[in-house]
């Protein structure tokens, strides 16, 4: 399979320095580097060059890294992007995902070994991408070929459809790997939303357990539980670390984070159960939840455990603007809600065990 000599990578930053810096920390490899100072200069140059990589800065002149990358999409180039930022651009990390398809996120000041890894592996990435592309293409060449010749495809077929499937994994790896990073930016401004992920999913588990669902159910709902408030680094820090009551507009936007966490998964096949189950997490039993109104058992399983769960840890867990409830009250609470907020079926399922979850919240709460 024929591959390019070198790889080209494009650096777009308006501080000299910094691209000095990276093409220091990146030179060896029989590697080629082209330079722009904003995004415009970037397009230009990639309308006369082709490049494996391209590594942007967010933030710079006349168009900044967010407009660059949207602009990028509709040129359908197969070229990694890897984005510079600061832990305090949430949203931009956010806008980044949706509109340019950003690999991996690296926090300024970088580490130079991170940089080094990260851009080996890009590199390594969208060389298999290229063979994905490259089989697909000569695949479709023999088919066409066979077909002439009237010659029985299924053994072509067969041989690069498993070709094809292993690459698409390890395009899905990328993007994973991109949601990891927006998952570890979340956790490095709220460590609070890692802790309440993780005591989300223990008690979620041993609610699907007690009612007898299939391990594939259970770990199912425990993935699901796990990335259920990823969409919350798309929330404001002023909002998202409010302490005190929010104001009617904070609280809409608070209930997008739903909808952008299933939004930022969907791209990821092999979580294509887990999306629907994230996406209405804080659907009500009644109809009165968000983001679709679904009702009743129209909400799946899934959701209305992961609710259960959520809201006896967001009671008994300290917040920003109260301290943690007891668990008999957080308990007599849920008991209240019962049927209307929360599906009564789960509560009970939850009550009947509440012995083992408070016992749980008790060591994981010291």
């Amino acid at each position: 399979m024929e591959h390019r000599i070198e790889d080209t990578i494009l650096l777009v930053d308006d501080e000299p320095s910094i691209i000095h810096s990276l093409k220091r920390t990146l030179r060896g490899n029989g590697r080629k580097f082209l330079e722009a100072s904003n995004g415009k200069e970037g397009l230009r140059i990639l309308d006369d060059h082709y490049v494996d990589l391209i590594i942007t800065d967010c933030k710079m002149p006349e168009m900044d890294g967010i407009e660059f990358l949207e602009n990028l999409r509709s040129r359908n180039l197969d070229t990694f992007k890897i984005m510079l930022t600061a832990f305090s651009d949430s949203l931009t990390m956010m806008d980044a995902v949706n509109k340019g398809e950003v690999y991996r996120f690296i926090v300024k000041p970088w580490n130079p070994n991170e940089m080094k890894s990260v851009v080996n592996e890009a590199l390594e990435k969208h060389r298999a991408l290229k063979d994905f592309k490259y089989l697909l293409d000569s695949y479709q060449k023999q088919n066409k070929i066979l077909s002439a010749k009237n010659i029985n495809l299924e053994e072509s077929v067969k041989k690069y459809l498993n070709i094809a499937q292993g690459k698409e994994l390890q395009i899905q790896d990328a993007y994973w790997e991109a949601v990891q990073s927006l998952a570890e930016a979340l956790k490095a401004r709220d460590p609070y939303t890692r802790r309440h992920s993780e005591f989300v999913a223990k008690y979620s588990v041993i609610i699907a357990r007690s009612m007898s669902l299939s391990a594939e159910v259970v770990e199912t709902t425990r993935q699901a539980a796990l990335l259920h408030d990823i969409g919350k680094i798309g929330i404001r820090e002023s909002i998202f670390l409010k302490e005190g009551h929010l104001t009617p507009e904070e609280r809409a936007t608070v209930e997008t984070h739903s909808s952008i966490s299933a939004q930022i998964l969907s791209p990821l096949k092999f979580l294509a159960e887990i999306i629907p189950v994230i996406r209405h997490h804080h659907e009500r039993y009644d109809g009165k939840g968000y983001p679709d109104g679904l009702e009743g058992e129209d909400i799946p399983l899934g959701s209305r455990i992961i609710a259960v769960a959520d809201t006896f840890e967001a009671m008994t867990a300290d917040r920003p603007y109260r301290k943690a409830l007891p668990v008999s009250v957080a308990l007599g609470e849920l008991k209240r809600v019962s049927g209307t907020q929360l599906d009564p079926k789960v509560v009970a399922a939850f009550l009947k065990i509440s012995k083992d979850i408070e016992g749980l919240n008790e060591d994981d709460h010291r």
